[in-house]
């Protein structure tokens, strides 16, 4: 896990020193960009209920992710890449009903945000129902939305 983030890090370095222009976001929703008071076009990923946090779109082992750094340490990075595989085989597109029982009984809610499952490996399992995300909760066809880790 340490290679991983060191090689996320370095790779947000990297990428920190670029000249870009806003013109490459241009794949980016609009609702994910803010505008700052200096014109910068900056990507916002929503991190929690209420918290919305600068990213930085990153890719490893050819998986986009986006990449939450505060204080120097990465607090979140998500994936809705279907072809990223976890330690434990859980994939996004995966149905309710793929989730063994047991796991399904650790599943929480984030009012406004999402359900989650944790799972063993660290990576959690992000189910998004209704336009709350949080109107019910998961049946046997919905589907995991996005795989993120969050510290």
């Amino acid at each position: 896990m340490k290679q991983f983030l060191l090689i996320l890090c370095g790779s947000l370095l990297i990428g920190a020193c670029s000249t870009e222009t806003p013109e490459t976001v241009k794949g980016i929703p609009n609702e994910d960009l803010t505008k700052t008071k200096d014109g910068v076009v900056v990507k916002q990923t929503l991190v929690s209920a209420g918290k919305f946090s600068p990213s930085k779109s990153v890719k490893f082992d050819g998986h986009n992710f986006d990449l939450v750094i505060e204080k120097n340490d990465s607090i979140y990075m998500a994936t809705s890449d279907s072809l990223f595989l976890t330690h434990d085989n859980y994939h996004v597109g995966m149905t309710w009903s793929e989730i063994p029982k047991a796991l399904r009984k650790k599943l929480q809610k984030e009012t406004g945000w999402g359900y989650y499952i944790e799972l063993p490996s660290g990576w959690s399992l992000g189910f998004c129902e209704g336009a709350s995300c949080t109107d019910t909760a998961p049946t046997d066809n919905s589907k995991v939305k996005w795989i993120f880790k969050r510290h």
